[in-house]
């Protein structure tokens, strides 16, 4: 075989190599448009983020609903989604703050949200005993005791997708709007 053929197939099997590359990039990309065209590396969504670690007061409570508002009044969330947002900091909140407390001055529980073009998400975790919010056993009660647990029974209601966890000895709960 002669140098010049042997020059000739190099670069004729590079151009096709370059061409299947490009093909397969273009197919990935056009199925996952959040990957970069040429790297297929996920580039960041827009997302915005606030979070607070929060003393077990009802004080610290109301200030932390005070900065979540702020946060989605900022990032114009949809009214429906804030105010579920807010009720469930609230609501969730109180019971953390009454319930979780081992009378430790110091403690805190943490709380973060996050709101993308299409989602909002909220994340309560604190180191209180372990307690599943979205068990049926824990908001269902007898009418001897129909105002009890009602924050409970009203956050339950609302349709929201909300996954707990109790993962190193902390209670771990996101709610998504």
């Amino acid at each position: 075989i002669s140098p010049s053929v042997t020059w000739w197939s190099f670069v004729v099997s590079l151009i096709v190599v370059n061409i299947i590359y490009a093909l397969i990039v273009l197919y990935e990309h056009h199925k996952t448009p959040i990957l970069s065209p040429w790297t297929l590396i996920p580039q960041k969504a827009e997302c915005a983020f606030w979070s607070m670690s929060c003393p077990y007061t009802l004080e610290a409570l109301k200030d932390a609903a005070l900065g979540l508002k702020a946060f989605l009044d900022e990032n114009s969330v949809e009214g429906n989604k804030s105010y579920k947002c807010q009720l469930m900091l609230e609501e969730l909140g109180t019971n953390i703050v009454k319930f979780a407390t081992h009378n430790n001055r110091k403690q805190m529980f943490d709380i973060t949200v996050k709101h993308s073009a299409d989602t909002l998400s909220l994340t309560l975790r604190d180191d209180g005993k372990p307690f599943n919010p979205t068990l049926s056993e824990h908001y269902k009660v007898d009418e001897t005791q129909k105002d009890s647990r009602l924050g409970l029974r009203i956050v339950n209601s609302y349709g929201v997708s909300m996954i707990y966890k109790y993962m190193y000895g902390e209670n771990i709960l996101t709610a998504q709007f």
